[in-house]
């Protein structure tokens, strides 16, 4: 199930989302499975440990993105830009 309120945070851009994930306990769970972040642009977010399972990430742009532990099973990476795993 996706979390609203966290896919809304993302959509600020990495910096917002950074700073909030900054201030949320190692143990918060990310639930972003299913997800349309289609050409968003996600260069330099915290995404560790995120649940993207199929999630639409094509044309995204993930150049420094932090994906470690991350679920991305089933997601779409086409096209997308430099991930960091």
């Amino acid at each position: 199930m996706v979390n609203q309120q966290q896919l809304y945070l993302l959509r600020q851009g990495p910096s917002y989302w950074n700073t909030w994930r900054s201030q949320q306990p190692p143990e918060c769970e990310i639930s972003l499975n299913g997800v349309d972040l289609s050409g968003v642009d996600l260069g330099g977010a915290n995404l560790s440990r995120a649940q993207l399972r199929g999630a639409t990430l094509n044309r995204a742009n993930l150049e420094g993105a932090n994906l470690s532990q991350a679920n991305l099973i089933r997601a779409d990476l086409s096209r997308a830009l430099q991930p960091h795993f």
